[in-house]
């Protein structure tokens, strides 16, 4: 007894906070100045990721991912056995599922679907109709796929040449619906208002495609489809002029969290995120904002938000732990009006990493995908991707059906789900402490047996009808 109080108590130490961990092993760039990692989208509880590199700014490659369980694996490949490498590839989005996928850039986008191991494009290619003007910079997924939004933040109405910005480029977004195998466009252009703003720097867009967010260098604005009319939801949000912005919406489209990696205060360039909800017909601020610590943090350099808008992933390329760059991201949960971090901060493993350039989390909120495209573990610059299983800090922090319960716990042999009433059973599943799932059982079976497995601290996803949650379990 002696020794299982020990172990209970070490374990009660160690894990006193809950705390992310990492999904299988660091993911890193195949080739010195690959940037892997540049765009990172996740997906299906963060066991499927989509990665693209933009190889010393002239070529591109995208690769998407899928955790076997112990390891990351490729998952599928295109159709003509390629990766989908191309030409100066910037915007990258994968469909919750992980089963569609929209890559774009240099004036060109294409969406696939996943079947029996191979990518298969579907519809037509969407080029751009207004000249050179980094047409596919940044591409968004409704969830079921078939809504698709392009921005082109170089496009100027009075030229279709293309150089370096600022002025004059407007910017402009475009969205497009599949019917009948074709890409149509769903209303006209959404153009950028002032001469030199780039609208369409960045995207984001709900769930069912009707909303979409749009960043400028100075502000954000957000559109909602009415009868097939691009129409302006509330009023402008500004924000740091004259600078870049991140943008991430929820899944109805009614909170906005955007990120000003410029902001400075007393500090410079410590960087500012703020999250707003659409309330009596414009955006009103939602909780607190969230600050760098300390200047050049460049906190909001990369936002994303989980579709209940709850959960919160903010990358600072800036940040450092005893180092310089190395980047950081942080994980928050908004909880009676205020952001609160969730466990401990995730660094870059180096100086100069700047990890934390591209996040993404999943839909659910369930796990994180990082990109550090300057991580030096394969080469200079070769880029590496991490992912993190957040079910730990949720089910510390988030209940989402409170009345569910595990018995014995902690537990020497097998355990039981005890559910309420009306609560159906779909799924369990059983993560270590690496976020490897190492048991699955469908249907309604509600007990796990645990006698082969070792002692430690385990987590159990529990898949119903109204919903999922997490809870910690110890094994003794």
């Amino acid at each position: 007894m002696k020794s299982i109080v020990l172990l209970i108590g070490s374990l009660i130490v160690f894990f006193g906070l809950p705390a992310q961990v990492q999904i299988g092993s660091d993911i890193d760039g195949e080739a010195e100045g690959e940037a892997f990692g540049t765009r990172v989208t996740a997906a299906s509880n963060g066991n499927i990721i989509g990665v693209l590199g933009s190889t010393n700014g002239i070529s591109g490659s995208v690769h998407v991912y899928q955790n076997n369980g112990s390891s990351w694996e490729l998952y599928g490949t295109e159709s003509n056995g390629n990766h989908f490498d191309g030409l100066m590839m910037s915007g990258i989005h994968l469909t919750p599922d992980g089963q569609t996928l929209a890559i774009g850039g240099g004036g060109l986008v294409k969406v696939y679907a996943y079947d029996s191991g191979i990518w298969t494009q579907i519809g037509n290619d969407l080029a751009s109709s207004i000249g050179n003007n980094s047409f596919g910079s940044r591409v968004e997924l409704s969830n079921s796929g078939d809504v698709l939004a392009v921005s082109a933040p170089n496009y100027s109405p009075s030229s279709n040449s293309i150089s370096i910005p600022p002025p004059p480029y407007v910017g402009l977004v475009q969205l497009f619906r599949l019917e009948s195998g074709n890409w149509t466009q769903i209303g006209g252009n959404i153009e950028g208002i002032n001469f030199g703003e780039i609208s369409g720097r960045n995207i984001s867009m709900s769930s069912d495609g009707n909303t979409v967010a749009i960043a400028n260098n100075s502000s954000i604005r957000v559109y909602e489809n009415i009868s097939d009319v691009w129409t302006l939801k509330g009023t402008e949000i500004p924000g740091v002029p004259q600078n870049r912005k991140s943008v991430s919406l929820s899944g109805d489209g009614n909170v906005v969290v955007i990120g000003d990696s410029e902001f400075s205060d007393s500090l410079i360039q410590r960087g500012r995120v703020t999250a707003y909800q659409f309330a009596s017909n414009d955006w009103v601020q939602l909780g607190n904002h969230i600050y760098g610590e300390v200047a050049y943090y460049r906190t909001g350099w990369s936002v994303s938000l989980s579709e209940a808008a709850n959960v919160l992933a903010v990358g600072e390329i800036g940040s450092t732990s005893g180092s310089t760059n190395a980047g950081r991201t942080r994980i928050f949960e908004y909880n009676s009006g205020t952001w609160t971090q969730l466990g401990s901060s995730i660094f870059g493993e180096y100086d100069g990493d700047v990890s934390g350039g591209s996040v993404s989390i999943t839909a659910d909120g369930s796990a994180v995908a990082i990109g550090a495209s300057s991580n030096d573990d394969n080469g200079t610059d070769a880029g590496q991707v991490r992912v993190y299983n957040l079910s730990a800090l949720l089910s510390g922090n988030q209940v989402l059906i409170p009345e569910i319960k595990l018995y014995p716990n902690p537990v020497e042999g097998h355990f039981s789900v005890s559910l309420p009433p009306g609560i159906e059973l779909q799924e369990l599943k059983l993560f270590n402490s690496l976020g490897k799932a190492i048991i699955t059982i469908n249907g309604n079976s509600k007990h796990i047996k645990m006698t082969n497995i070792s002692s430690g601290i385990y987590f159990v996803e529990i898949i119903t009808n109204k919903g999922r949650e997490t809870k910690k379990i110890i094994r003794y």
